[in-house]
């Protein structure tokens, strides 16, 4: 356990976030022969949208994606990456992504739930042991039918991102037993089954995007939240010094 300004951090193993790449591109049939000398019109340009901070997995492995279609395009397909909210924040960027204002985002899976209710079955608390169980369950055939779901709704899902299993936060104390949560106000994610999860354990959730965090919970609108390793670091909720 960890503390920074009064925020604990303290591990609960068993909740999982994992990120999907979505992208709705719209391709023409010819292709230009010559990729040295391209014009605006025979370009085509990927804006990709999320977020997390650049050195964050996610973030590292956005830029490092735009690197390499950069180099096996030959320049003609140029990946644009907004990081941190700076083009949507959180919370807006399916809605942009469905109108076309954006190309291609990396939401967590909670996040697609209004679009596909059934992708809360991710967010079951202890559903998985381990990350291999993980990507099994998504590679498989249940995985592969949600992201069929996803097609249907014109989101045209590419690949599953791991981000490790998510972490708890709060300004009380050390979360280890089960009234450790009693009256807490924790940010969740827009997910059905994380508001029963801390119903259950009756705190009260609050539905903020992942840009208003940290300023909540130095305002102390919210006790604690719910997040990855990376995040919460990238963010700086917390320093690595003990208790």
């Amino acid at each position: 356990m960890y503390k920074k300004n009064g925020f604990v951090l303290c591990i609960a193993k068993g909740l999982i976030v994992s990120f999907l790449i979505c992208i709705l591109v719209s391709c023409r049939a010819s292709y230009p022969t010559d990729h040295e000398q391209l014009s605006e019109e025979e370009r085509i340009v990927i804006r990709f949208s999320h977020v997390v901070g650049e050195e964050t997995p996610k973030g590292l492995a956005a830029r490092k994606f735009a690197k390499l279609v950069k180099e096996r395009t030959n320049g003609r397909v140029e990946v644009q990456v907004f990081p941190n909210g700076t083009f949507y924040r959180d919370g807006e960027e399916i809605d942009a992504l469905l109108r076309g204002d954006i190309q291609m985002i990396a939401p967590a899976t909670s996040k697609l739930t209004d679009l596909v209710p059934e992708f809360s079955v991710i967010d079951l608390p202890f559903a998985f042991e381990n990350e291999k169980e993980v990507h099994s369950y998504l590679t498989g055939p249940i995985g592969n039918e949600l992201l069929q779901k996803l097609l249907a709704k014109g989101v045209y899902p590419l690949d599953i991102w791991d981000n490790g299993f998510k972490q708890m936060t709060n300004n009380r104390g050390p979360l280890v037993h089960l009234e450790d949560f009693m009256g807490l106000k924790i940010r969740i994610m827009p997910s059905w089954v994380l508001e029963e999860q801390f119903q259950t354990l009756q705190a009260t959730s609050v539905h903020l995007t992942f840009n208003e965090v940290f300023q909540q919970l130095e305002m102390n609108g919210i006790d604690g939240q719910e997040n990855t390793l990376s995040n919460i670091t990238s963010r700086n909720l917390f320093t690595f010094s003990p208790i």
